[in-house]
């Protein structure tokens, strides 16, 4: 039986500065990397731009996105933007980037479509909310809406940002791993996206996922996602893309930044998964490259 241990570590980014991979650290993780698709010549000086723009020192640093970022990417904010052409890169064409915007577009599809009057909304981890508070700001409905997340700093975002959205009444937080999450039939929508990305271990996904079925209403309705498996898996179902840019986001996000987003499934991993927990699978939603699948499940 797997023991389930919350560590009530943020599993997607770092926070304290030890944690935080420097340039040099960066470096010698390169040198060491055993199958570099360039010259490592050329694959370090890649990474000393990246570290010179703001995403790619982030990246390095944290192997992962925090919300600020997450939304960021998605909605191209462009706080001190330079131009610079791997920052371009990364925004426009990398396929990844790419297919994130496209899952962050039938998110709020499917929230839109079942938006009600009175119903309390979680997301988990919050990030920004800020397509969330849009949504419910054009269907100008009265809803509840609760951030779950352990990352202090998103979360005062979140608030700041909420304030000429929706009423401040209308905002609540928990600081709380979602691993242990102990929360019961509170929710009609929960939307969750970048958890399980992060997690390869089978068993904690789905306990991941049980903490969310216990916590909605019945009836209630989960919005989440997950990573197709990349070629040459046997399983990958990828189209669309361009391989020039996937072979360079192997280089920038595999080779450089190192990733911890490498959680994989087929649509048939993650159907199993969900309907053994209980969950009825509504509606899986491929973006155009068939890379990360939005997929909606109902708690009967």
């Amino acid at each position: 039986m797997l023991n389930i241990i919350a560590n009530n570590k943020i599993i997607t980014h770092a926070v304290a500065a030890s944690d935080k991979v420097s340039l040099e650290e960066a470096f010698e993780k390169i040198r060491r990397h055993p199958s570099l698709i360039l010259p490592l010549s050329e694959t370090l000086e890649l990474a000393q731009e990246l570290w010179s723009i703001p995403v790619g020192r982030f990246l390095i640093e944290n192997r992962g996105l925090n919300g600020y970022w997450t939304s960021n990417l998605i909605l191209q904010i462009q706080d001190s933007f330079d131009q610079h052409p791997l920052e371009n890169w990364i925004r426009q064409k990398a396929p990844i980037v790419k297919a994130t915007r496209e899952r962050f577009r039938f998110f709020i599809l499917e929230l839109e479509k079942r938006l009600k009057e009175g119903i309390t909304l979680a997301s988990i981890p919050c990030g920004l909310m800020s397509g969330i508070f849009e949504a419910q700001k054009r269907k100008g409905m009265d809803i509840s809406n609760v951030g779950i997340d352990l990352d202090e700093e998103v979360m005062e975002v979140t608030r700041q940002n909420s304030q000429s959205i929706i009423p401040t009444n209308k905002l609540n937080f928990i600081k709380r791993d979602a691993w242990d999450l102990d929360i019961n039939d509170q929710y009609d929508i929960l939307i969750s996206n970048g958890l399980n990305i992060y997690e390869r271990d089978h068993d904690k996904v789905k306990h991941l996922y049980s903490n969310f079925y216990k916590a909605m209403k019945k009836g209630g309705v989960m919005i989440t996602s997950f990573l197709t498996p990349p070629p040459p898996h046997m399983d990958c179902v990828f189209c669309n893309y361009d391989k020039s840019d996937l072979r360079f986001q192997e280089v920038i996000f595999n080779n450089i930044f190192d990733v911890k987003w490498k959680a994989f499934m087929s649509e048939a991993e993650m159907r199993d998964l969900l309907e053994d927990i209980g969950f009825e699978v509504i509606d899986v939603i491929y973006d155009s490259q068939r890379m990360f699948p939005t997929i909606t499940a109902k708690k009967p």
